[in-house]
């Protein structure tokens, strides 16, 4: 058990600088005075009352509720304040982070919850419960029993955390050099972010696949949240967002008060069943993949074989006007069987005398016509390796032993 507790993504703890080398935080300007709401883009009016505990099967993230196992693949319709964003989840991929999305989706802690970390050009996070009851069993620092869920690393046919790929915000820990300590709190890729965040251990499992309108539509004003101002120094955000230990213990009601303009999520609802194009598994991630360079393949081998028939052609001509009377070796013609015997008889024998009949043999040859057929097996197939296998860990306690710093 972890006695150093490490913060999650884009957080601080204790009031210090979050990464090391970065310095002291200069304190957040305050939020700027803001203009009435505008009415709400959807009805909010059959939007369900937030879980609270006791009283809801969340509060027991070791129970049988949350230890379900999701379907293969499955998606999550997130309903927000600008549009529906629905997300696909392979749990291939991360078998523990698709379980609990699963669980937490089906069982409403995304509720009602605000969208409180919006970054354009980086991430959008959310996942902090609207109610402080329940968010307070998911926060990594109260060590819930089940609540931290095992790290996972990116599995082979993952598309890593490309643009609109979905990982879990976790804390970064400098012993073991990787993510760890996740919980519930996700955060969508705005941009391509693989080189960024593969390598510290963000298992991307999920991605938008219909709704990113929606999502670009989040009010991204509020930028960085406060005590994070240094993080992300070149992002040129403002840092007028929300504290991380208030928005904790506060819940939907301190956004309420202090970020009106915040988006929500109003609730989200789980289709178990979607409808999916081909294989419903990853090797339906990496079927695509395989597709098009199998297609680009194809396309560069016909190049080059018209380039190749192209340059033949030239050759040709140009020996044809060198000696026009040079045949087509490729041209069917008739040979006698003393043209087969070479210099044993001169050329003019090979037509036969008067009144004697040479034996002859006529021999057709035909230009070969051969059939190409490019292999279109998929570059990856399920289980083979292309690169960090998932790490099984036997505990959801606390990972590592020292004192961790900041990843985002």
């Amino acid at each position: 058990m972890r006695t150093t507790k490490v913060p999650p993504i884009a957080r601080t703890a204790d009031g210090e600088t979050c990464e090391s080398g970065l310095g002291a935080m200069s304190a957040p300007s305050p939020p700027p005075p803001h203009p009435p709401l505008p009415p709400p883009s959807v009805d909010q009016s059959a939007w369900p009352t937030p879980p609270t505990c006791p009283g809801s099967q969340l509060c027991d993230a070791d129970g049988t509720e949350m230890k379900r196992t999701s379907p293969k693949v499955f998606d999550v319709v997130f309903h927000t304040t600008t549009g529906d964003v629905r997300v696909r989840a392979w749990r291939d991929l991360a078998p523990q982070g698709a379980d609990r999305l699963y669980n937490l989706a089906r069982l409403g802690y995304y509720d009602a919850s605000p969208l409180y970390r919006i970054l354009p050009g980086f991430v959008a996070q959310f996942g902090v419960a609207a109610d402080p009851t329940v968010s307070a069993i998911y926060d990594w620092r109260n060590d819930s029993p089940g609540a931290v869920i095992p790290d996972e690393t990116k599995h082979a046919s993952s598309m890593g955390n490309a643009k609109h790929w979905i990982s879990y915000s976790a804390s970064y820990d400098a012993a073991s050099g990787m993510a760890t300590n996740r919980t519930a709190e996700l955060f969508i890729n705005l941009a391509d972010n693989t080189e960024r965040l593969d390598a510290k251990g963000f298992a991307a499992f999920a991605k938008v696949v219909e709704g990113e309108a929606a999502v670009d539509a989040w009010f991204a004003g509020y930028g960085e949240m406060e005590g994070a101002c240094d993080l992300h120094r070149d992002g040129g955000w403002v840092c007028d967002g929300p504290s991380e230990s208030a928005l904790y213990s506060g819940g939907v009601s301190y956004i309420n008060s202090d970020f009106p303009w915040m988006d929500r999520v109003g609730y989200a609802s789980v289709d178990a069943s979607p409808a999916v194009d081909g294989d419903d598994g990853i090797e339906h991630l990496s079927h695509h993949a395989g597709k098009s360079a199998t297609s680009w393949l194809a396309i560069v081998l016909v190049v080059l074989c018209g380039a190749g028939a192209w340059v033949r052609s030239n050759r040709w001509q140009r020996a044809k006007r060198e000696r026009p009377d040079l045949e087509d070796p490729l041209s069917t013609q008739p040979l006698t069987s003393q043209s087969r015997r070479g210099d044993r008889e001169p050329r003019e024998s090979l037509r036969a005398p008067v009144g004697r009949r040479s034996p002859s043999i006529e021999m057709t040859s035909h230009s070969a016509h051969h059939s190409r057929q490019l292999s279109r097996e998929s570059l990856a197939s399920q289980g083979a390796p292309m690169g960090t296998e998932i790490r099984e860990q036997n505990s959801g306690s606390l990972q590592g032993s020292q004192s961790p710093a900041r990843v985002m």
